[in-house]
């Protein structure tokens, strides 16, 4: 069945996700992609993706309309658990029983291993790496490239510097970077 699928906002993400979409309909047809927000939206049977900053989070969206997107070119492993409104680009690794809640957004290359839990609305940026048995809270932000150790956690709302290599845990609200990553002081 294909579903109608409205992407939130039209910054640089939304134009990349709908590339997503046309190689996920070229695999299997699955989205009707529409271009704008329908004015009678909750009276439709719509999908909707939206990482575009402006609409971080919309209010008249309930949860179950929630699109996940997951390019082709992604392994996701059998026993792991992707919840609604997860947007994957391609690339990205999802090992054995690792868990995204709801709204993460992972750019290329991301790696996500076994037994590694991220929170609702996380973001992570190309090429960040997680080992396994890693736990990211909710809004925190994992800056491109960066390198998470085995069994760290990171908390809510932390920002992750790119390049970072992350030893220890991350208290909540606090900014680190550097190689071995140090703490800078909290998020504003």
């Amino acid at each position: 069945m294909v579903r109608d699928l409205v992407i939130l906002g039209d910054g640089p993400h939304a134009h990349e996700m709908k590339s997503i979409v046309d190689r996920i309909n070229r695999a299997a047809p699955t989205w009707r992609l529409l271009d704008r927000l329908p004015s009678s939206e909750a009276d439709q049977d719509r999908c909707f993706v939206a990482f575009d900053h402006g609409f971080a989070s919309p209010p008249d969206i309930v949860r179950g309309r929630w699109a996940t997107l997951v390019d082709p070119s992604c392994f996701i492993a059998p026993t792991a658990a992707i919840e609604s409104g997860c947007v994957l680009y391609p690339n990205c690794f999802v090992g054995h029983q690792a868990r995204l809640h709801e709204r993460v957004f992972c750019l290329a290359g991301a790696v996500i291993n076994h037994h590694a839990i991220i929170g609702p609305h996380a973001t992570l940026c190309s090429g960040a790496c997680l080992a396994g048995h890693v736990e990211v809270g909710s809004r925190a932000y994992l800056g491109q490239g960066c390198n998470i150790r085995q069994k760290v956690k990171l908390g809510d709302d932390c920002f992750v510097g790119m390049g970072a290599v992350v030893l220890h845990d991350v208290a909540p609200g606090f900014v680190v970077a550097g190689n071995p990553a140090k703490e800078l002081g909290p998020r504003t």
